[in-house]
């Protein structure tokens, strides 16, 4: 157990980030569309469309890349949060060999999109994994890595 090497990296999925996504090239999309049309548009109006757009998108982003991260090694789950402040939690498979507590959560949108949230509780302590795409295939790594786990702990106590 204890490989260095994270076998999965999850970070936010693109497709939560639609509407930003939408709103942003919807609006770099008509300053284009103005401009091919011949619409003259006040400097400072085109900056501020052109601006919010780009921001739409580059806040996504940013989020999507230094939001919530996780990565998923055999025996744990190291959780990320931030890029300044960086908060870093560890949450080993030994504890989770006893709690039977995980389940996703979707909305009907999200469902479509294939993306969810994972929820773990652990000792009365619940942890999220929020918008990962493939949420069920996550939620069955996680079972049989913590299912691993139990059966290497109950081949050591019998040796």
């Amino acid at each position: 157990m204890g490989k260095s090497e994270a076998i999965l990296t999850l970070n936010s999925a693109r497709r939560c980030f639609l509407p930003e996504y939408c709103c942003g090239l919807l609006l770099l999309f008509l300053l284009f569309a103005a401009y091919q049309k011949g619409i003259s548009l006040p400097r400072p109006a085109i900056y501020f469309v052109g601006g919010l757009g780009l921001l739409s998108i580059g806040i996504a982003e940013y989020t999507r890349f230094f939001g919530d991260r996780y990565k998923v090694f055999e025996d744990k789950l190291l959780m990320i949060n931030g890029m300044i402040n960086v908060n870093k939690k560890m949450l080993y498979y030994h504890p989770l060999a006893f709690v039977p507590d995980m389940n996703i959560k979707q909305t009907a949108w999200e469902r479509l999109l294939g993306y969810g949230t994972i929820f773990i509780t652990v000792s009365g302590e619940r942890f999220e994994i929020k918008n990962v795409t493939n949420p069920n295939f996550v939620l069955e790594m996680f079972e049989q890595l913590i299912d691993k786990s139990r059966k290497h702990e109950e081949k050591i106590k019998k040796e």
